[in-house]
């Protein structure tokens, strides 16, 4: 017999998802056939299907032979995950805890630096995830010796360029990941970048919604945008819209600060869409080559929370922000790039 602990982390996720996940080797078919024969109990009862969500705190008791143990096990040893884990967290030992904005039981929303990655993008990289997951285990140490937690791990809900540093959330639980997926979906949680760009964009003195047609060309990785009204009609997939919400702040003598709050989140889409305007953003050496700045003044600014689902309710309202960098306040301050 197999028994596991739902952790706090893995509340909501459904009894399928868990046994996939904890035994990859067995069938969808055959947890139909074992809840029918009483082979699969959650708090000693059985469960309704394999869509019943799990509760923290529950018990799961599997009652298999030996030899379906190790064959359901194949290619998952919970040891090796653990040790994986571990050999991972010596190596960020090296860097620094991240700069926490705001954490509670189910959020951890940090200042990301500027070339940072916020997920890896090959075996080797150390991103933000790796270095957030890092500070959470080691405050929490003792209680995940006891029980940790393989089948659900903490994850940003959404990504900044390895340039743009700023405001980013982290999912601490399912059910928060869940909620900030949905919210991220219909819009309720609203982000706001500053950027520091050349020139002087009079016409957004009022706020003004750029919208256009949007094409990631990943043989260079770049964005590649036109005319939306032109495009929207087109049938190609891979043709989406970009849609932001710009406006003027501050001018100085070759450059301005602008406000852009992001309504859709496609890669480099605010770098890409100020850039086709006209106002490329100063240190942006994708779109804007030969910029006089030695950084991206790009930064996420700060979120704010609209309405949320239960459990978040208690955020409704809030804003999060992150400071500015010191070199893009030494830049408003001295007023010239």
């Amino acid at each position: 017999m197999l028994t596991y602990t739902i952790t706090a982390e893995e509340e909501g996720r459904k009894l399928g998802r868990y046994l996939k996940i904890q035994l990859p080797g067995a069938p969808a078919s055959f947890w139909y056939k074992a809840i029918r024969q009483n082979k699969v109990k959650i708090d000693k009862k059985k469960p309704a299907d394999l869509n019943q969500p799990l509760a923290a705190g529950q018990t799961l008791d599997l009652y298999l032979t030996k030899e379906q143990e190790e064959e359901f096990t194949k290619g998952r040893s919970l040891s090796k995950r653990r040790e994986k884990i571990k050999e991972q967290t010596d190596r960020i030992r090296v860097y620094p805890d991240p700069q926490v904005l705001y954490e509670d039981e189910n959020l951890l929303i940090v200042d990301k630096p500027a070339g940072v990655l916020t997920q890896k993008s090959k075996a080797t990289d150390i991103s933000m995830t790796e270095i957030c997951r890092h500070y959470l285990e080691s405050k929490n140490k003792a209680a995940k010796a006891k029980s940790p937690s393989v089948s659900f791990q903490p994850s940003f809900c959404h990504r900044l360029d390895r340039n743009t540093g700023g405001v980013l959330i982290m999912a601490k639980t399912l059910k928060a990941s869940q909620a900030l997926a949905e919210m991220l979906k219909t819009r309720t949680i609203r982000k706001y970048y500053e950027a520091l760009v050349e020139g002087c964009p009079e016409k957004w003195k009022e706020p003004e919604v750029l919208i256009h047609a949007y094409e990631k060309d990943s043989t260079v990785n770049k964005a590649v945008l036109g005319n939306w009204d032109q495009w929207k009609s087109s049938r190609d997939p891979n043709v989406k819209r970009a849609e932001c919400k710009v406006q003027l702040v501050r001018s100085f003598a070759d450059f301005s600060l602008v406000q852009v709050e992001l309504m859709t989140g496609r890669s480099h889409q605010i770098r890409a869409q100020l850039a086709y305007e006209g106002y490329p953003i100063v240190g942006d050496g994708k779109y804007n080559p030969g910029s006089k700045g030695y950084h991206q003044m790009l930064r996420a600014a700060s979120v704010t929370f609209g309405k949320c689902p239960q459990v978040l309710a208690y955020m409704e309202g809030k804003t999060i922000s992150a400071p500015r960098p010191l070199i893009m306040q030494n830049m408003i301050r001295n007023g010239h790039i």
